[in-house]
């Protein structure tokens, strides 16, 4: 199957320039990657031989929340230690470039030819390499193994059905089995890995970061308030007995959903509205000023006078603001995919949620636990929010148990960081 694989990325790459024409994101992809071992070999020409060097591949930006924590803990206990944080997606890369200081490099992963996996591990020549998740690229894999270069899978998800397929039992067991340690979420998770035909020596549950990440920056608020919202903004809302949903990393189908939804009921007298789009570009800060009336910016909050929509304009307010909200929605639950949930939750936030959620087992964890929805309508949507307007006592038992299922769940950080010290 591994001789198939490489097969069609052979092809895939021969393909790649005629295919990227209809894909602005496959451009960015292909273009990202032009000039890249000129660049590693010009940066590691570098960088001392002295140094550990490790490399930590996340697939686009929700991996790398993921990473963060590990990323910061491998600092904080070597100084010196050299951090490559290596992309797949132009998304996750293009949001962490130039932005995300903490690592010495970060760039894109080649794509997984046999030629370009030789090429990197030779030009980076890593101590350790960490993988996230499932972005287990087999051609560099295997390139790693052969020179026993350690390699580490965390928060290590695997479906039942993909791993009872022949297809990918067969491409990827020897791969999984090239790892040293393989760190699962859930016990799900190590038992469909297992069944792929894994030693079972090698994997083992260690939870999920994101629930460490999203604590410790919980507290870091906590500890360190700021004003996100006003002071006269809070004061109007209460004044008014009006409660606040956050509608978080929405898209275009689900901002015209809640436009209607206040268009055609009473909702918008009771709710003060806070939209913050997946994407913010202008155009499309642009397109939600003109689909939400009465609204205002967040980037000028200063000048609100009993708006009933708060857009939010720029990227990193998100998290704080979740503070406020009595309901969230999170979105991309009708498009690729539910955003992270755990950002509302750990403020005890009720979670309202679309229904393309199924590869989020956390969705379904709290929508078990009392903290959540999940909706396959606008008319779902109404009636969900009207029932938790209606009652006080079940916004509150949600968010209790919202903030409960995050605080239960953490500890990942340090299980991690203890099998990683084997290697490192």
């Amino acid at each position: 199957m591994y001789l198939l694989y490489r097969f069609a990325i052979r092809c895939a790459l021969v393909l790649l320039p005629i295919i990227s024409v209809f894909s602005k994101k496959l451009q960015r992809a292909v273009a990202g990657r032009k000039g890249l071992f000129d660049e590693l070999r010009s940066h590691y020409s570098k960088v001392s031989t002295y140094r550990k060097k490790i490399v930590i591949h996340v697939a686009s930006f929700g991996e790398l929340e993921q990473a963060k924590p590990i990323i910061s803990r491998l600092k904080l206990q070597d100084p010196t230690v050299h951090i490559h944080l290596t992309f797949f997606s132009p998304s996750g890369f293009d949001n962490a470039k130039g932005k995300y200081l903490l690592p010495d490099l970060i760039s894109y992963l080649p794509f997984d030819s046999l030629q370009n996996a030789r090429k990197f591990v030779e030009v980076t020549r890593p101590d350790l390499v960490i993988f996230v998740r499932y972005d287990v690229w087999h051609s560099i894999n295997r390139e790693l193994r052969k020179v026993n270069v350690p390699m580490v899978l965390i928060c290590a998800t695997m479906e039942a059905s993909k791993a009872n397929s022949v297809l990918t039992k067969s491409l990827y067991r020897d791969t999984y089995n090239n790892f040293q340690r393989i760190l699962a979420i859930r016990e799900s998770d190590k038992q469909a890995i297992i069944t792929l035909g894994v030693d079972d020596s090698i994997v083992e549950v260690c939870g999920d970061t994101r629930f460490d990440q999203v604590v410790q920056r919980n507290n870091e608020n906590l500890s360190q308030p700021q004003e996100v919202l006003p002071s006269k903004v809070l004061e109007s809302i209460q004044s008014q007995e009006k409660i606040i949903i956050i509608v978080g990393s929405s898209w275009e189908i689900e901002e015209k959903m809640w436009s209607d939804l206040l268009q055609n009921s009473e909702l918008s007298k009771k709710i003060l509205l806070i939209v913050a789009p997946h994407e913010v570009s202008i155009s499309h800060i642009e397109k939600l000023q003109k689909l939400f009336s009465n609204s205002i910016l967040y980037s000028n909050i200063s000048q609100f006078i009993d708006e009933s929509i708060v857009i939010v304009d720029s990227i990193g307010k998100l998290f704080a603001l979740y503070q406020y909200a009595d309901i969230a929605y999170v979105g991309g639950g009708f498009g690729a995919g539910v955003h992270n949930t755990l950002e509302a939750a750990v403020w005890g936030c009720p979670i309202i949620v679309g229904p393309n959620h199924l590869r989020s087992q956390e969705i379904g964890e709290l929508v078990k636990a009392g903290s959540g929805y999940t909706i396959v309508s606008e008319t779902e949507v109404l009636e969900v929010v009207t029932k938790l307007l209606s009652d006080i006592r079940l916004r509150e038992k949600m968010a209790i148990s919202a903030k409960n299922y995050v605080m239960t769940n953490v500890g990942a950080i340090e299980k991690i960081m203890n099998t990683i010290s084997q290697f490192n």
